[in-house]
């Protein structure tokens, strides 16, 4: 839209509108040259974050009134938006399409009477993603995008530390906190009322190690490997239900290595012959290992394009991994598990990295940038352009 100055107004602004605008004013007198703006003009979304497990309003940032509908839709920007939920402001009802969106949003929706806004109740990842608001009343429609990020809660610890998950409430008489454990969600810890229980799991790996704080929170003694993983916290308050969801990860050794040094990956360990052992590098790459009963060594160092291969040498007393020449494509994590029979399993993780010699090295330096930050591009005008 343009206004008597020749200003031009984009309304309801998108992803597809940002890029650069040019100006071109022609002056009536003879012989002067026409003069030029540039705009670059960027769109950035408002991004709400989340806890995986907690709720989160979607704000409409206005009150209902008779004339107002307000209406909710799920969907990749430039795709077709799918219609989650609605109210009417002359009549009130309010209608909520949990089916739509694949079911993702299935008894987790409530829409505000006075405002409109939207709650979504115990966030997942499939929740990640654009959600439009439209606002409709006798002047038209006004367009809002919001995007949410959902993220897990990781804890990280060291191994033999203790851990506190945390409920963050108060919890009254009546409520019932369940603590589930792993992908089965497993009951090991209850409130109910007055009463307090812990329970382990059938391979004892929670025997004497919880304790149910007066807050509702779980306390896990001298952690190892066998309990990290999945925690879900059930909370029930006053006939509502919310959840916490939680994700314990143990803490790597961190291991500098100059390039071309030699590095050992320490067990801390005296195996027996029984003991296996195994190597991984990233999350599923077997590179070496002690076989169990025989005592037979193996390194499969001409996997991974042979990045390792005459690299790899196992001590068979303690089984510690050493690694030949180390160079930068040998840097990531690398993942050690022994397995003896009548035992539970150790495991024990390093970040192992290549430093440089220190002469002519390049240095380049990431940065994360978080939900909300915004990284700024320096925009350009220029008047009285005559080459574009």
């Amino acid at each position: 839209m343009l206004d008597e100055t020749g200003s031009l107004t984009i309304r309801n602004i998108e992803f597809g509108h940002a890029g650069v605008y040019i100006l071109q004013i022609k002056h009536c007198h003879r012989g002067s040259w026409p003069s030029y703006k540039r705009f670059t003009v960027m769109v950035n979304e408002r991004t709400i974050s989340v806890m995986e497990g907690d709720d989160v309003t979607l704000n409409s940032g206005t009150e209902l009134n008779k004339d107002k509908q307000i209406k909710w839709l799920f969907g990749d920007i430039g795709m077709m938006k799918a219609p989650i939920a609605e109210i009417n402001g002359e009549t009130g009802e309010i209608f909520t399409y949990e089916g739509k969106a694949d079911g993702r949003f299935r008894n987790r929706l409530k829409l505000d009477h006075l405002t409109g806004s939207l709650t979504i109740k115990n966030t997942s990842p499939e929740h990640f993603g654009f959600y439009e608001l439209q606002i409709k009343d006798c002047r038209g429609v006004v367009y809002t995008i919001l995007m949410v990020s959902v993220s897990e809660r990781t804890i990280s610890v060291d191994e033999g530390k203790n851990v506190t998950l945390e409920t963050d409430s108060e919890i009254q008489k009546d409520d019932q906190i369940l603590w589930m454990f792993g992908a089965e969600e497993t009951l090991i810890a209850q409130i109910k009322g007055e009463t307090r229980e812990t329970h382990d799991v059938a391979d004892g790996r929670f025997r004497n190690r919880l304790k149910l704080e007066e807050s509702g929170s779980l306390s896990i003694s001298n952690i190892t490997t066998e309990h990290t993983g999945a925690y879900k916290a059930q909370i029930i308050s006053r006939g509502r239900t919310s959840y916490k969801k939680f994700k314990v990860v143990m803490l790597a050794e961190y291991v500098p290595v100059k390039k071309g040094d030699d590095v050992t990956l320490h067990t801390d360990y005296k195996i027996q012959r029984s003991d296996q052992i195994r190597w991984m590098f990233g999350d599923k790459n077997l590179i070496a290992e002690i076989k169990e009963g025989t005592g037979e060594i193996a390194t499969y160092d001409d996997d991974l394009d042979g990045r390792f291969r005459g690299r790899l040498k196992l001590d068979e007393q303690t089984g510690s991994l050493t690694i030949t020449n180390f160079r930068t494509e040998h840097t990531g994590p690398y993942k050690m598990k022994i397995n003896r029979s009548a035992e539970k399993s150790k495991n024990k993780s390093f970040d192992v990295f290549a430093r440089g010699n220190g002469e002519n090295e390049s240095v380049t330096v990431v940065k994360s940038l978080h939900n909300g930050d915004n990284l700024d591009v320096v925009n350009e005008q220029h008047t009285d352009i005559t080459n574009i």
